[in-house]
């Protein structure tokens, strides 16, 4: 159970909000179809040896977090506060276990000190399969069954740092926890879940290969990253570019998720995908602060309303692939 421990450490590591541990560009990791998953008796249940493991790297680390500021006083659980944890807990375990749920991807934000930080998570048949992360430590993908089975092993312990935990209604995932590590404040949330089919999804940029641009600005980074993404029908990629920027992502004016509503487009026999490598094939034209693609958008005599992407010049951040106005 090697990989199990690795990924009980992750996520204790994960939970203690390590300040500095992002790196410099989001990293990427790929488990294959061996790993991913820890099953919910075994991530209850780590030996004495991973725990320890996980003790020990958040000490280390619990530094970073807290600097030279003076700790304050952490409030404690009774037991009747914790029976209250476990008992909700339980029922929504079993209604996540209840809805079957086992291919999705989810999004999680971590707040820190320093900002939040945010990785995304691929799992397809109750494996973690994938994961884009911010965090360094944070290095292999690990399925919601699994965070959850290690909250009831904090409970059934009757010592945990978790103070409160809400659960998404009528799924049972936990939305958004808090409580305390190393005498300080923590909290993270899952933002986002899409359930998705275990299945190849359909695509309509299959087959295609424009070159990506080679360039180091902002930009140029940013629409080598799009157009792999699109290409390779690349969803999670796909999300965590729309969600690096300080703006959210148009992809539509009806509102909802973006990178959901290009998702059911393309299972619903829409090209979108197809479309937004095509127009990426192409260099970019300038239009006030903003990379824009096609040139037509950025000419004032067109009233141009078809598909367009705009990266900002600057950060390079992703903000909209929509068409009409």
């Amino acid at each position: 159970m090697e990989h199990s421990r690795r990924q009980v450490s992750a996520l204790l590591l994960f939970l203690a909000l390590i300040a500095g541990a992002c790196s410099s560009d989001p990293s990427e990791v790929v488990v294959g179809d061996d790993t991913g998953e820890v099953a919910m008796d075994e991530a209850g249940e780590a030996d004495d040896a991973a725990e320890q493991e996980a003790a020990d790297a958040m000490s280390d680390d619990s530094d970073s977090v807290a600097g030279d500021s003076a700790p304050f006083e952490v409030p404690k659980l009774d037991s009747n506060a914790i029976a209250e944890l476990m008992d909700d807990h339980d029922l929504a375990t079993a209604q996540w276990a209840q809805n079957g749920i086992t291919s999705y991807d989810y999004s999680v934000r971590v707040l820190t000190p320093d900002g939040p930080m945010i990785g995304h998570i691929e799992v397809r048949n109750g494996k973690a399969t994938r994961i884009i992360s911010e965090f360094e430590e944070l290095d292999e993908p690990i399925t919601i069954e699994a965070f959850m089975a290690e909250f009831r092993g904090e409970f059934k312990n009757g010592s945990t740092g978790i103070h409160s935990v809400n659960y998404a209604d009528g799924l049972g995932y936990p939305k958004r926890v808090e409580g305390f590590e190393n005498g300080q404040p923590m909290s993270f949330e899952i933002y986002r879940l899409l359930i998705v089919s275990a299945d190849e999804e359909p695509c309509s940029a299959d087959g295609l290969t424009y070159p990506s641009p080679t360039g180091t600005d902002p930009v140029s980074v940013t629409h080598a990253r799009l157009l792999e993404a699109a290409q390779a029908c690349d969803y999670l990629a796909l999300t965590a570019l729309a969600d690096e920027g300080a703006n959210e992502l148009t992809t539509s004016f009806g509102g909802g998720d973006p990178i959901e509503f290009l998702r059911e487009g393309e299972s619903n026999g829409e090209n979108f995908l197809a479309i937004l490598a095509e127009l990426l094939q192409n260099e970019p034209t300038p239009m006030d602060e903003i990379a824009v693609w096609p040139e037509a958008f950025a000419d004032p005599d067109l009233e141009y309303l078809d598909w367009r992407v705009g990266i900002e010049a600057s950060s390079g951040e992703w903000l909209f692939f929509v068409a009409g106005d």
